[in-house]
């Protein structure tokens, strides 16, 4: 590490005295400055407002200084060059002009415009809205608690065990040792931090306590996962509320700036004494704008910026409905990115290998998240003040570090094993702690999905083919997709989808999309979707801009009233005929992943169960299978299918006999945590890291 400092300290100095010697016939015009190329000066002063000079090394300050000669140099030989007159750049800066003053003029507008609404607002907004909340990860709703003392994290476990959460909070309400509680907190999971924090939710059931856990700032926590809502779940409105309240805010917001456009529309003559009453007293729109950055801690070759560690504490706040000011929530926060920092480190030196296309599919799967919880990709650019091609660009760079860490954690923590011996030992010693065991079932379905026939495609084929035809004659694509399209999302666009990556479309989509040549109009397409007709209006490399007309194939109640029928028929073949469930799952069902194993779905806590499936199992005997019900699974997708409970195990205290794999499952968890803390203070020890805050 040493050798290393050194050969970049020896090459930035080369290159400190090469430029300064590009205008070694003129005077220095700045006389306390540390670096220079031509008639531009870094000052001491200015350095020292980008970085904590007094605790930086060397070599953070010389990356520091080569950064700005870089830029110096770029920018001198771009004016050279003149780029600075390039209309392209021109029109990119009024651009910026325009949209920076439209976002100030926004802002002092809410702020002038509160927003109002009562709960029974917000009820009635989720059920108009309600597929619109739906997971498109696996997500968890959490309790979580972290105590600075093991003893009383123990007594609050227990205590949690004996009766419940809420009880349990009760009695340690305003103890000094709780350093953080989240109740009823729902995240997608790769929201939970730290990584080894996502894990033991993972290994969770619902109602499930975890045991106590210490982590790297030396608290010790204790975690319940009270439901885990799978990817394409609805969450009731109890659970959405903040989200609900978070997209209505929104779209009145939308509303308001729509009906301030008409009104300056329609009274122009006032419209510069609106602007003079609202500029005059306008706020900054951009966070801590006027607050130079700094680093405030180094691990490896990384930094941590202020800005970024009040983003993420900003975050970590308002998740856990805390003051960001709390004593002591700021270093938490803090060690957990260094944390993060050292294991990304780690893979760098492992040479864990991430492609582009799981970078692409991670960044597409958040924007499907922003999209849905802001309610538009319209509203989206809006709310982060840029287009989705440039927040892709800038997940592309955290996304790629956080899937390295990931795939490094699964190598060394992902195949923990522990041996009978050990899970006896870990019972034995944790026994009190572990408590009783919720009820349980062992369940199996057969699904199906309703159909339309071919006679029906081709009406919905036939309007493709129409709107096709009048294309052909001239007609504009814009104006038709506006008019016909059925895709919410593109239509008001014109059908425009934007710039995407091979990867994104459905593949018979994206076949037909690539061969287009720019400004050509496809056939008529069909995908899973629908029917769909592109034009193509750019191309570069393995990226096109291309717009769409979309008629979606509508499932009608004959294709139900036929999927409801057929279950009906094999659910009469095993009660009255005595066939085998689970052949009948293994040839018709349609879940591809539990009809190869007879249709079964595992055993599960009742209080795991989705609320629709938990009311039919609640209404079965053992052994008997319901009638067919609707099971919805995403957005605008259903099916229907018929449950069979084959078996259900009482509430019952643990023991090694009845519940090994669960008693299982939680020693790994500890010795997973145990291990993790330990490869965490290893790294402390050969990667080196500073805090300068």
């Amino acid at each position: 590490m040493i050798k290393l400092l050194n050969r970049i300290s020896e090459a930035f100095l080369i290159i400190f005295a090469s430029i300064s010697l590009i205008s070694c016939g003129k005077e220095p015009s700045q006389k306390n400055f540390v670096a220079r190329v031509n008639d531009s000066y870094l000052t001491s002063k200015e350095l020292a407002s980008m970085i904590d000079t007094g605790n930086a090394n060397n070599f953070y300050k010389n990356e520091v200084i080569r950064n700005w000669i870089n830029k110096e140099i770029l920018y001198q030989t771009a004016v050279k060059e003149g780029i600075l007159k390039d209309d392209k750049l021109k029109s990119v800066i009024e651009d910026s002009k325009k949209e920076l003053a439209a976002s100030f003029l926004i802002k002092k507008l809410y702020e002038g415009e509160k927003v109002t609404y009562s709960l029974n607002d917000l009820e009635n907004f989720y059920n108009q809205h309600q597929n619109e909340f739906v997971r498109f990860y696996d997500s968890f709703l959490i309790n979580v608690i972290s105590f600075n003392d093991e003893d009383k994290a123990v007594q609050f476990r227990s205590l949690v065990l004996e009766s419940n959460w809420d009880n349990a909070l009760n009695v340690f309400k305003g103890d000094s040792s709780v350093k953080k509680v989240r109740t009823n907190q729902l995240f997608y999971d790769y929201e939970i931090h730290p990584v080894t924090l996502l894990r033991i939710v993972t290994d969770l059931n619902p109602n499930e306590v975890s045991i106590v856990l210490k982590d790297g700032s030396g608290n010790f926590t204790v975690v319940q996962e009270v439901k885990q809502f799978n990817k394409g779940a609805i969450p009731p409105f109890e659970v959405v509320k903040q989200e609900v309240e978070s997209r209505f805010v929104a779209e009145k917001k939308d509303s308001l700036i729509k009906n301030y456009i008409k009104e300056l529309y329609s009274n122009r003559c006032k419209m510069r004494f609106k602007l003079f009453l609202i500029l005059a007293v306008i706020g900054v729109n951009i966070y801590a704008q006027q607050v130079v950055d700094k680093i405030v801690a180094v691990v490896d070759n990384e930094i941590i910026l202020k800005s970024e560690l009040d983003y993420q504490l900003r975050i970590f706040a308002a998740q856990k409905k805390e003051d960001p000011d709390t004593p002591g929530l700021e270093k938490q926060v803090l060690n957990q990115m260094i944390d993060e920092k050292l294991a990304y480190a780690q893979a760098l030196l492992d040479s864990i290998q991430v492609s582009d296309d799981e970078v692409n599919s991670r960044i597409n799967y958040q924007i499907q998240y922003f999209e849905q919880q802001y309610g538009s990709e319209e509203k989206v650019e809006k709310i982060y003040g840029m287009s989705i091609e440039k927040i892709k660009h800038a997940l592309e760079d955290p996304v790629r570090k956080q899937i390295m860490v990931q795939k490094l954690e699964e190598k060394k923590f992902g195949n923990i094993n522990v041996p009978r011996l050990e899970v006896e030992k870990f019972f034995n010693e944790f026994r009190d702690s572990i408590g009783v065991i919720p009820e349980k079932v062992k369940i199996a379905h057969i699904f199906l999905i309703p159909k339309v026939t071919e006679k029906e495609k081709e009406k919905y084929k036939a309007k493709a083919e129409a709107i096709l035809d009048s294309l052909k004659h001239g007609a504009d694509f814009a104006e038709m997709a506006k008019k016909y399209s059925e895709d919410p999302g593109s239509a008001a666009e014109g059908g425009d989808l934007g710039w995407v990556s091979k990867g994104v479309f459905y593949p018979q989509f994206e076949a037909a999309a690539f061969a287009l040549k720019p400004g050509q109009i496809s056939g008529v397409v069909e995908s899973p979707v629908g029917y769909h007709i592109i034009q193509m209006i750019e191309k570069r490399g393995d990226k096109i801009h291309v717009r769409h007309i979309l008629i979606k194939i509508k499932k009608g109640n004959e294709a139900d009233l036929r999927v409801i029928t057929e279950l009906n028929n094999l659910r009469d073949s095993i009660v009255t005929y005595h066939k085998s469930f689970a052949e009948l799952a293994k040839k018709y069902s349609e879940d591809k992943e539990s009809a190869p194993y007879g249709g079964d779905l595992g055993t599960f806590y009742m209080d795991q169960l989705d609320p629709a499936l938990k009311e039919i199992v609640s209404n079965l005997k053992v052994g008997e299978i319901s009638y067919p019900k609707r099971l919805d699974y995403g957005k605008g997708n259903y099916g229907y299918h018929i449950v069979w409970l084959e078996k259900r195990i009482p509430q019952h205290q643990a023991s090694l006999k009845t519940d090994y794999p669960e008693i299982q499952k939680l020693a790994e968890q500890y010795q997973k945590q145990k291990l993790y803390n330990a490869w965490i203070e290893k790294l402390k020890k050969t990667i080196y890291w500073k805090i300068m805050l």
